[in-house]
């Protein structure tokens, strides 16, 4: 339990790292750019180095790193945990639990998290159930509303696509998908929840049966 491992194509797999990784029966949420995998587990967050590229950690290829857990901080001050990650234009990004707060790493850089590099979500009231990464779009879900953002190049970094914005939420932290070109959830709204919908462009579309 706990193990990080590699997994080769024919099934057959080595722990890199064994026992390191905490577990606490939730989804790890993983990505990757072409020098480090940054990984969300049970409230921590690691970066594993894939290459010997330059990082706030001086990480050479193959060391595992823990980001310290006081990093990360909501409004107010509050130590906040690690929940999901994504990857886009070269920025990783960390959702932090029961918050409304994304944090954006400096460039190509998962061991660096500049502490004014943060998106807080304003578009809707609810916490931020989850995030996703799909065609460098991010898409943000609350409970009831969801919302979207994009690599505007900004000082912000990532701004609300106008477009984007819809009145669908999500019924859990991991209830979405990445599949054939769009997103898949498990809906829920003001009138309830149970609803699966995939995105035609911006557009909700209903995709399960009564």
């Amino acid at each position: 339990n706990g193990n990080f491992c590699q997994v080769f194509p024919n099934g057959t797999f080595k722990v890199i790292k064994g026992g390191l990784v905490p577990n606490d029966n939730l989804p790890v949420s993983m990505v990757a750019s072409p020098q480090q995998i940054l990984i969300a587990a049970a409230g921590s967050l690691y970066v594993y180095q894939l290459q010997t590229t330059p990082n706030s950690a001086n990480l050479i290829a193959g060391q595992f790193y823990q980001v310290p857990v006081a990093t990360f901080t909501v409004p107010g001050g509050a130590v906040a945990l690690p929940l999901q990650v994504e990857y886009i234009d070269g920025f990783f990004l960390v959702l932090l639990r029961n918050s409304q707060t994304i944090y954006i790493s400096a460039p190509l850089d998962a061991t660096s998290w500049p502490g004014l590099q943060q998106i807080t979500v304003s578009v809707f009231s609810d916490n931020v159930q989850g995030m996703i990464q799909n065609q460098r779009q991010l898409y943000v879900y609350g409970r009831k509303r969801s919302t979207t953002y994009y690599d505007s190049g900004s000082a912000n970094i990532f701004d609300v696509n106008p477009s984007g914005t819809v009145e669908n939420g999500m019924v859990s932290n991991f209830g979405m998908c990445r599949l054939d070109n769009s997103v898949f959830w498990l809906d829920q709204d003001e009138r309830g929840s149970g609803i699966v919908r995939r995105y035609s462009g911006f557009t909700p579309t209903r995709v399960s049966n009564h």
